[in-house]
């Protein structure tokens, strides 16, 4: 039987990291001679969750041994004596399911995780009716991320990401990383990896900002990609060890849901074509806000100061254009227009802008001028009179373009799938374990 064990929520918003946890527990599992049946899997779960900590992830690892009960106090032991449950700043949940085939009840479950808010109670009705064997700390919040990671198998579309982390002495230390060798990485692999540096900030974007145990992730389409990438850094560290995780990273695996008038909720994700109703306008804190339409449905859009490209496209747009957004559900107030934080849109139809303007001369084709209300046209260059004729229409140039339109890496959720990434999708996983995936 296969082993699926899932785990999280046992770092708090400033400490801690599921994934490092994780590692720990991957380095124990090798030494009792488990044997991995797939990578061990990242899940990014709905970004938008209001109490989440940091990227809202949660870890599944999957693998065959013939002692389920030993392993799972094992797994427990680690998780008590290294997670933030301890400082009380963490709920973490471990669960073991024992199986070859994961219910279709579970699959549903990690799905709806990924784009609506789901209570605790719901994932421990689900593990009460399969008898799974769990255990809770605290509120036990992070059954929920722990049953949904179990649940998702990632057999569409995935990438990979490898994680490396520092010694304990490190923690909470400037990292020391040569940029340029990021640079020089991120030339070099292209497509291969992504999100590995902001250009338009001069920002490295695979070292994190807070002082968790994670020196750097480096994320891309495959295993042998991301370690290769791993490899020309200059890292000026002595790193503790590595884990190349299988990932819903860089998929958009939260914006499936289309936006309809059952299911648009606080805090859901997902996506919605419509119309413009209102002239984008800038208010305080430099955000630009908009509303669409369509079947009777109405969205106020909000595009963040920080979105810096995507704010400029979006002063553009124009009532009548037809667009499509992809994001999440603000939470709302009253009985006001429900409020989506843009991740993303992608122009579909361009409303033609017209101005009208004074014909030319058929002599030298200058723009004619008025000689007054009712009056006729006159040529200042030629001295030509015209006689009295209407003004013409003229289509003008919109500067923007009927297409997809990102903000910058730096501002990209986890899950935001990159331009690039479009036309890369995978469509299913085939077991091929790569040899060399094993923590180090």
């Amino acid at each position: 039987m296969i082993l699926h064990i899932g785990i999280d929520d046992t770092d708090s918003k400033q400490h801690g990291c599921t994934t490092y946890i994780s590692s720990l527990i991957i380095k124990k599992l090798l030494q009792l001679k488990a044997e991995f049946i797939d990578y061990p899997n990242l899940i990014r779960l709905n970004p938008n969750v209001p109490w989440k900590t940091k990227g809202n992830a949660a870890v599944a690892l999957r693998f065959k041994h013939s002692s389920p009960k030993t392993i799972f106090n094992i797994i427990c032991n680690i998780v008590e004596k290294n997670s933030k449950y301890i400082d009380g700043f963490a709920n973490p949940g471990i669960i073991m399911l024992v199986a070859n085939e994961i219910p279709d009840k579970i699959t549903l479950f990690s799905k709806t995780c990924m784009s609506k808010i789901v209570k605790v109670h719901t994932a421990i009705k689900l593990l009460d009716d399969y008898d799974i064997c769990f255990k809770k700390y605290g509120t036990g919040q992070g059954l929920i991320g722990a049953l949904a990671a179990i649940g998702n198998t990632l057999n569409n579309d995935y990438t990979y990401e490898l994680l490396s982390y520092r010694k304990t002495k490190n923690w909470g230390t400037k990292r020391h990383i040569s940029s340029s060798s990021v640079i020089n990485m991120d030339k070099k692999m292209q497509k291969k990896t992504f999100s590995n540096y902001d250009y338009d900030n001069n920002r490295i974007l695979i070292t994190p900002n807070s002082p968790d145990p994670v020196f750097c992730g480096i994320r891309g389409e495959s295993c042998e990609y991301v370690y290769s990438s791993y490899k020309m850094l200059d890292i000026n560290e002595l790193l503790d060890s590595y884990v190349i995780y299988r990932t819903n990273q860089g998929t958009n695996a939260h914006l499936f849901n289309e936006f309809n008038k059952n299911n648009i909720h606080q805090y859901s994700c997902g996506f919605f074509s419509g119309y413009i109703l209102s002239k984008p306008k800038i208010f305080s804190g430099g955000h630009i806000y908009f509303l669409i339409e369509k079947n009777n449905i109405k969205l106020n859009c909000v595009v963040y100061q920080q979105s810096q490209n995507l704010r400029k496209i979006s002063l553009n747009l124009e009532i009548g254009d037809y667009i499509k957004i992809g994001g999440a559900i603000r939470s709302k107030k009253r009985d006001l227009i429900h409020t989506v934080n843009i991740e993303y849109f992608e122009i579909l139809k361009l409303k033609d802008r017209i101005l009208l303007s004074n014909p030319f001369c058929t002599s030298c084709q200058k723009r004619l001028k008025s000689q007054g209300k009712n009056q006729p046209f006159r040529c200042v260059h030629c001295k030509i009179v015209y006689p009295k004729s209407t003004k013409i229409m003229e289509k003008i140039n919109r500067n923007i373009t009927t297409k997809l339109y990102l903000p910058p890496l730096g501002s990209q959720r986890h899950l935001t799938k990159p331009l690039h990434r479009y036309g890369l999708e995978k469509e299913f996983y085939n077991n091929i374990i790569c040899k060399n995936w094993n923590i180090f």
